[in-house]
């Protein structure tokens, strides 16, 4: 899935959260595990969060750039 792509992108289009809230979870005891940019990170935890789903249940790898090399970071 990707939200920002070329026309020959054959796949699916949009954001992975919204494609979650389309679907029937039980936000209460579900666990995400989400890994992207920051901005990602921080649209599905507040989207998520919003339907439900609580803060000790969502983790997040985020990856950023430092000194033209590719980091991570863990939350």
């Amino acid at each position: 899935m990707l939200s920002r792509c070329g026309e020959e992108w054959q796949g699916t289009r949009g954001h992975v959260q919204d494609a979650l809230l389309r679907e029937e979870h039980d936000w209460e005891r579900a666990m995400v595990y989400a890994c992207g940019s920051e901005a990602m990170i921080a649209g599905a935890r507040s989207r998520l969060k919003q339907a439900g789903l609580h803060e000790r249940r969502f983790r997040s790898v985020r990856f950023r750039l430092l000194g033209g090399g590719p980091e991570s970071e863990t939350t």
